[in-house]
């Protein structure tokens, strides 16, 4: 019975941990790609990197 409790609490400890590891990277490197793209589509002025952003529409739907 004792050995059970502890696998099963081995097994929740270790899902939380996956997740909460899995999260924090993907989080990591979307923000990354998309500082990085952000970057290599910007113009440069000076010491800074310029990017333009196109307004979407939340309500108007486009098929692309």
């Amino acid at each position: 019975m004792d050995q059970t409790i502890i696998l099963v609490f081995l097994a929740i400890a270790f899902g939380i941990g996956g997740q909460y590891w899995g999260f924090r990277q993907g989080v990591r490197n979307g923000m990354s790609r998309m500082y990085d793209t952000l970057y290599k589509s910007g113009t440069r002025e000076g010491d800074s990197v310029i990017v333009k952003l196109e307004y979407e529409s939340r309500f108007e739907k486009r098929e692309w």
